[in-house]
């Protein structure tokens, strides 16, 4: 018997197994969002909210649910204006994880046991997501490692699994 995964579906760009990324090198704690909104975006946190005490918060502190609330509106509204251009799509597993580089709008996905419909107007792919993902790759993943094998910029439709 066969380990079940779920189905994914994206128009993108694979890179290998073993390829350093930015934000995996510069080691953002969040991986891809926290380094776009961070470093190429240049988010900052309206002000300091959390700490490692025990409450998780500064001076063990537990502040009110308005300032809660303000603090992640805040990273909410900066999100929405700075969308990510692309979508990272673990297209292996949890302990293995490959990547495809993905235009957002084309990412489809199906949990095991439970079919997706896909309409043929979702698999339209404008030139304009052409331009987008190469530039994207182009300009902020290629790598000085000379063992990262930097993939073909052509970017295709994929029919991937993921297990996670």
């Amino acid at each position: 018997m066969g380990t079940s995964t779920n189905g994914q579906l994206c128009y993108g760009i694979p890179f290998g197994a073993d390829y350093e990324f930015p934000w995996d090198i510069e080691g953002f704690e969040y991986g891809f969002e926290d380094w776009w909104f961070r470093k190429i975006c240049g988010y900052k946190e309206p002000f300091e909210l959390y700490a490692e005490t025990k409450t998780g918060y500064i001076d063990d502190i537990i502040p009110s649910r308005e300032k809660i609330d303000e603090y992640h509106k805040h990273r909410r509204d900066f999100e929405k204006d700075n969308p990510a251009p692309v979508k990272v799509v673990n297209y292996c597993s949890v302990e293995c994880p490959m990547y495809i580089i993905a235009i957002p709008d084309t990412f489809k996905n199906n949990l095991r046991g439970y079919p997706e419909e896909i309409e043929m107007s979702d698999l339209y792919v404008s030139n304009h997501h052409h331009i987008i993902i190469t530039a994207f790759c182009e300009k902020y993943l290629r790598s000085d490692n000379e063992w990262c094998e930097f993939p073909d910029m052509e970017p295709r439709w994929y029919l991937t699994s993921y297990w996670g």
